[in-house]
């Protein structure tokens, strides 16, 4: 049978109409053809619907990004450091170069807008205090955001659920947040790859060339229903985050697995912070929405080439993906006046075959939040080559070792809370141990200014002096989160 128009009434009407025709003249009556020229109202949208913003957005008002900008006019200055003035002429492994990004006291005029995904664990262990203020503090979080912002909201326990689709935070917006928010409880088990998901295929669906794209995820638990492994969740952050979302991650109490956390941060480029109390979430909040509304440089990504007989061992703190010409690597979003400092290790292997003196090449590229534009700009590094030992090691930079030390001394300590924790003290304090070792080996090979190895020693031995409380008690996993975030943090 023929299609009907969907709309009854109308559909009725002219039916009735045909028949009466076809009846006055003794036709008989065949069905009614569709209606294909019927003007009506649009249907009400389904509540899952999001309606369009009215008034314009500020994306709207934005002038068109450019493809380049100039890096000297940016809102980003980059220095490039090598440890070496004078490489020697043998075959090294420890050649270090330093990368330096600030962000220049400058802020855009219209503040881009911000599309976020809240991705909040409401498993079984949330119950209390810590649901009801992770509920404030997620209302407090959308009440700081303006009409042209946009906020999902994501629960994961024993599955994973979006709450609220992306949504504008305009009056009938903000109040749909709220009343999601409000409905929180607490059950289940922790699907956490699950949330993370649908976090960030929300904001993946919404983002434009003007939004500042993060998933926020809070979670107090280990996950146990879908993907488990740190390296399965580390990779998933890292493929997310490679399509231009980055993601901060809030540890709350003392069962969620630190150095998990951290790991999934730093893939993500985002921030990594940890929940002591349950006050401390609106603190969290507050200081990633201060962190989201400070950006001036976002996408920021280095391409660092190298010459053939040169090789990238590492990147401290931030993930290599290598390529034919050597690597790139995603450092995240950038505010006014914040720093980030990325320290690679290069081999260098077979000196004849590099370019002169040519030790690599680094580009970087990013959106210019201040003058709306692509920026790029591209440093070489060179150096010159000694047989004299003595003459190498006066020129080293003092200032990039003391750099990749302050690193190694971080890294190594969250491994000796780490121990400490699982272990006991004697494991912890003997990992602690190794460090002065790494520390006397710097002052002999690479004249590691005393005073500078002082302070980290200093740092060992408080840590070491710290190892008080019984391994797995609620005290030594506080100190170990404590140190987990202070590292995340230094490795910036």
């Amino acid at each position: 049978m023929k299609s009907y128009v969907a709309f009854a009434s109308v559909a009725a009407l002219l039916m009735a109409l045909s028949l009466m025709i076809h009846q006055n003249q003794g036709e008989e009556v065949e069905p009614p053809v569709a209606v294909t020229h019927v003007t009506d109202p649009e249907p009400e949208p389904v509540p899952d619907q999001v309606e369009p913003l009215v008034p314009e957005p500020v994306v709207q008002e934005l002038p068109e990004i450019r493809e380049t900008g100039d890096l000297e006019d940016g809102s980003l200055h980059i220095q490039t450091m090598l440890s070496h003035g004078l490489l020697p002429t043998a075959a090294t492994d420890e050649v270090y170069l330093e990368i330096r990004l600030s962000g220049k006291e400058v802020r855009p005029e219209v503040r881009p807008p911000l599309n976020v995904a809240l991705v909040i664990d409401t498993s079984g262990s949330m119950r209390g205090d810590a649901i009801v203020q992770a509920r404030d503090a997620a209302r407090a979080f959308v009440s700081e955001l303006d009409p042209t912002d946009r906020v999902s909201i994501v629960s994961f326990s024993s599955d994973s659920k979006v709450e609220v689709p992306s949504t504008y935070v305009d009056d009938a917006g903000r109040a749909r947040l709220m009343a999601s928010i409000d409905g929180l409880q607490a059950q289940g088990m922790t699907a956490l790859s699950g949330g993370l998901r649908d976090g960030a295929d929300q904001v993946l669906a919404n983002r434009t060339d003007h939004t500042l794209d993060r998933v926020v995820l809070m979670t107090d638990g280990i996950p146990n229903v879908g993907i488990t492994t740190a390296q399965g969740l580390v990779d998933k952050t890292r493929r997310i985050r490679s399509e231009g979302v980055s993601m901060t991650a809030l540890g709350f109490s003392t069962q969620y697995d630190a150095d998990l956390m951290g790991a999934m941060a730093l893939a993500g480029s985002g921030n990594y912070r940890y929940i002591q109390t349950p006050s401390d979430f609106a603190r969290a909040f507050a200081t990633e929405l201060e962190d989201l509304f400070s950006t001036t440089a976002s996408q920021v990504a280095l391409d660092v080439k190298v010459p053939t007989g040169v090789r990238i061992e590492e990147a401290m703190g931030y993930h290599l993906e290598r390529n034919s010409t050597g690597a790139r690597i995603f450092v995240g979003d950038i505010g006014a006046d914040a720093r980030r400092s990325v320290v690679l290790r290069l081999s260098v292997q077979d000196q004849e075959r590099m370019k002169g003196g040519e030790v690599a090449t680094v580009e970087i590229n990013y959106l210019d939040r201040v003058r709306n534009a692509m920026a790029s700009g591209t440093q070489g590094v060179e150096a010159n080559r000694s047989a004299n030992e003595a003459v190498v090691r006066e020129n080293i930079n003092q200032e990039v070792i003391a750099r990749v030390y302050e690193v190694r001394t971080a890294v190594a300590l969250q491994e000796a809370m780490t121990e400490y924790t699982n272990r006991g003290r004697a494991a912890g304090q003997a990992r602690a141990k190794q460090v002065e070792a790494d520390l006397d080996r710097a002052e002999e090979v690479f004249g590691l200014d005393r005073s500078r190895s002082r302070a980290l020693r200093d740092e060992v031995g408080s840590t070491s002096a710290g190892m008080r409380a019984p391994a797995r008690s609620q005290e030594a996993q506080q100190q170990r989160f404590q140190r987990s975030e202070a590292t995340i943090e230094l490795m910036r």
